[in-house]
């Protein structure tokens, strides 16, 4: 595009989903916040969300149709500016296994640390950025940052009722981040399991649920990546 430093301005090819007039602007790593500040004045333009930890910037939606991305890119101290992308999470494995927990860690050596070396993850926190946690199972903890609790930080950032199909999706997020795809609650049983059925890993961690993926809508439960932005600096 003329006038637009090569890089500025990232583009997807035509089978990639993206979220119309909403873009990810990333400034350069000496621009202060402040900085902000000439977007905010900006009339057709609405900052969505701040991001200071896995990059300098901002997420922005513009109401204009036919907004032209690259005057972003041609702002000083803008590093580069790119269409917010939906995406899905992988899908979940069948719980139904020819392999049980036990022999898998005996196998990869995760027995070992357990039993012998009594390494259980203890004094370690892990945080999670997925599509939730069922809490509520027995075998992960049974309880939700309450007093020796496995899990003790999260938030839900995207809510029940997403859908890429909407014009403008709803982001409406819950009090905590409970699990209604799958696909969180299966990655948490492979870290925080503790048994009898599933052994996880790393049973005696502490554990933050980051969700960022909502409810399965017509077959898939998406997101974008501001929100997975937004839950990866929270994590």
């Amino acid at each position: 595009i003329a006038g637009v430093e090569a890089g500025r301005l990232i583009s997807y090819p035509p089978h990639i989903r993206t979220k119309r007039g909403s873009y990810i602007v990333e400034f350069e790593s000496h621009i202060p916040k402040t900085h902000v500040s000439r977007f905010h004045a900006m009339s057709d333009v609405s900052v969505d969300r701040h991001f200071t930890k896995v990059l300098n910037g901002i997420s922005v939606s513009v109401s204009k149709r036919d907004f032209d991305p690259s005057h972003f890119a041609q702002m000083d101290g803008v590093k580069r500016v790119w269409p917010v992308r939906y995406y899905y999470p992988a899908s979940t494995l069948s719980a139904a296994s020819n392999s049980s927990s036990l022999y898998l860690h005996h196998a990869t050596g995760v027995e070992k640390a357990l039993k012998e070396l009594g390494v259980d993850g203890k004094g370690i926190k892990i945080g999670i950025v997925d599509s939730g946690v069922d809490y509520n199972h027995p075998e992960l903890g049974g309880c939700w940052k309450t007093e020796g609790c496995p899990w003790q930080y999260g938030e839900d950032f995207i809510g029940d009722k997403y859908n890429e199909a909407d014009a403008i999706p709803i982001i409406e997020p819950n009090p905590t981040p409970m699990d209604c795809a799958g696909h969180g609650t299966h990655v948490s049983g492979i870290l925080a399991g503790r048994g009898p059925q599933v052994r996880g890993v790393a049973p005696g961690a502490t554990f933050g649920m980051y969700r960022v993926f909502s409810c399965p809508i017509n077959g898939e439960g998406g997101s974008s990546d501001d929100i997975l932005l937004q839950g990866i600096e929270a994590a």
